[in-house]
């Protein structure tokens, strides 16, 4: 059976889903269902065991027997201890390595994810599904199969025992059954529903309390708290009100057959009173039909909460199945290994639009970018410079045309060999949240102490890492707080130098630096791209002034290209873009 991305998982669908992920663990979950089958088969013994017991003391006056009983009767409430910690050391271990192996599978899909639909994805839903929904497939598989399947021998052997004794009392009794499978299959697809619409505000719940964590600063700056607290308020009161109504529906199912199962335990003590009279049940059978009964009731009414929280369940798995099922870069990677010797970039006929989106943002561009040639490309925002760069580095695929390096067709390459060989720095640099030498192996994890010195040297930011306490041990904190912009950019170009690509792309890299700044970064520009061809994508005239030639771009098309000086004498593209930037006030 396929599920088809868009379907609405069902229960056997999760069980195929999951099946896989099993693999590895099987014996480990065999055992442990053997430990509860174990523990079942003890608590169906130990009501027969207590009749005897109660009849021989009773109506036959065997000490004798009655000892030996509760010897067995004791042995086996042991056995139940035992096989708890048995089960439960089982379940310690294979929960961990089962959810370990799926959140692996889940952050390893979403690292290769093809771009256009990890720019979609909810960062909260994506949070969620690592850290919350994984563990609710271990619930699934453990509640929602081992304990019912468990459940379900128990019914069954309490009820078959109970038509043995009289076939009116395992009528009665078992009853209860197809009352509460009214009752689920009436309000569970209400709770599914509920549940749908709970984790899909939960992942944006979550994400959106991301960005507001993120951006504390900037609330405060605008003096935004209150509006900010509001929408805390409206949105988590959304979230308790699903969880409440998701809450009620269960209960009220719960009460329903609470109510049904205390009718009949009500009618059972007149049965059994009558019973009695005229059949002459002893003491020990009415405590073992009571026993399955109180047994009978706990397990439908048990049976009844793991069906509904299956819903739950199902919704959680159903996000992670769909995550999955979504396109890889993996699965478009090139077979040859992309070898750049000269550098020469053709852009031929490239045609290229987001989905969902009827226009090219990249529209029929043809451009050639010469071997060791610095290349600035420059245009209005939304003219196509930055995806440009993204189908460069295989971020993205032409919908037409194609792109060669060298005389080679990117679409025929390796993805890592492709980003082996073009290093990009953009406007907002990674840092992570570890060592300065950490985050500059990044780049070359092979790299050396002086391989280090000599790339920070060549970005100038040597000098700033030796003042430092800790030197190249020293711990940045997440997204590089405690460096300035400008530190940033220049770990980000050592980082660079290290892995040594033969194209180097500046996205943006400048933008949000002072001028000074700026300067420093030139300077550091002018050692990195020695003998690389490059593409300086910029707003700004002084980085652009830097390069060899520039190349308009509007409309995902390039305009004019030629040298920075003679565009700047002669091009009108070139100098509306420039005296807009410089004269803001003519906006």
């Amino acid at each position: 059976m396929n599920i088809k991305k868009g379907e609405q998982l069902s229960f056997f669908g999760a069980i195929q889903f999951l099946f896989p992920y099993l693999k590895g663990h099987v014996i480990q979950f065999v055992a442990f269902y053997i430990g509860w089958f174990m523990d079942a088969v003890a608590g169906v013994i130990q009501p027969l065991l207590l009749g005897l017991m109660v009849n021989q003391m009773i109506y036959y006056y065997n000490i004798d027997l009655f000892l030996q009983l509760s010897g067995i009767a004791a042995l086996t409430y042991l056995f139940s201890c035992l096989i708890y910690y048995f089960v439960y050391q089982i379940y310690a271990y294979i929960s961990i390595h089962f959810t370990l192996k799926l959140k692996r599978c889940i952050f390893n899909k979403i690292i290769y994810s093809e771009a256009q639909n990890l720019s979609d994805s909810n960062t909260g839903e994506i949070i969620a599904t690592i850290q919350t929904y994984t563990m609710e497939c271990m619930n699934f598989i453990v509640r929602n199969i081992i304990h019912n399947i468990n459940g379900i021998l128990k019914i069954l052997f309490c009820s078959c025992y109970l038509y043995i004794i009289d076939w009116r009392i395992g009528v009665l009794i078992t009853c209860t059954v197809p009352i509460s499978v009214l009752v689920v299959l009436r309000l569970g697809e209400k709770i599914r529903n509920f549940s749908n619409q709970s984790t899909k505000h939960y992942g944006i719940y979550t994400s959106w309390l991301f960005e507001v964590i993120s951006g504390v600063k900037d609330i405060r700056l605008l003096n935004a708290q209150k509006i900010v607290n509001k929408q805390f308020v409206i949105k988590i009161r959304k979230l308790f009100q699903l969880n409440i109504k998701n809450g009620v529906l269960q209960q009220n199912a719960q009460n329903m057959i609470t109510f049904f199962s205390l009718s009949i335990q009500l009618m059972l003590f007149v049965f059994l009173a009558i019973f009695s009279w005229k059949l002459g049940l002893t003491v020990g059978i009415i405590l073992v039909i009571l026993s399955y009964f109180d047994i009978l009731s706990n397990e439908i009414k048990a049976f009844t909460i793991k069906i509904m929280d299956s819903h739950s369940r199902l919704s959680a798995i159903d996000k992670i199945r769909v995550m999955m099922q979504n396109p890889s870069e993996k699965d478009r990677d090139g077979k040859r290994e992309l070898v750049v010797s000269q550098g020469e970039i053709k852009f031929h006929d490239v045609q290229f639009s987001y989905k969902d989106s009827n226009k090219n943002i990249i529209d029929h561009l043809y451009l050639k970018v010469s071997p060791g040639e610095r290349l600035a490309l420059v245009g209005t925002s939304g003219c196509g410079k930055s995806t440009l760069a993204y189908l460069l580095t295989g971020f993205y695929v032409p919908d037409g045309g194609y792109i060669e390096i060298d005389g080679q067709r990117l679409s025929e390459c390796s993805l890592k060999s492709i980003r082996h060989n073009i290093g990009i720095v953009q406007q907002n640099v990674l840092i992570f949240d570890m060592t300065i030498k950490e985050n500059l192996l990044l780049g070359n994890m092979r790299a050396d102490f002086q391989d280090m010195c000599s790339a920070c040297t060549n970005a100038g930011i040597l000098e700033f890492i030796q003042s430092l306490p800790n030197g190249f041990d020293t711990v940045v904190g997440t997204n590089g707080i405690g460096l300035s912009r400008g530190q940033q950019q220049r770990i980000a170009i050592a980082r660079i130098y290290l892995q040594n690509p033969k194209i180097i792309i500046f996205d943006e890299a400048t933008s949000a630096l002072d001028e000074k700044t700026e300067n420093l970064i030139h300077k550091a520009w002018e050692k990195v791209l020695y003998n690389r061809t490059a593409i300086i994508i910029a707003h700004r005239q002084s980085s652009v002034m830097l390069s060899e030639s520039v190349a308009i771009m509007e409309k995902g098309v390039i305009m004019e290209k030629g040298s920075p000086t003679v565009l700047m004498q002669n091009s009108k593209l070139f100098h509306t873009l420039f005296s807009i930037k410089q004269n803001p006030e003519k906006y």
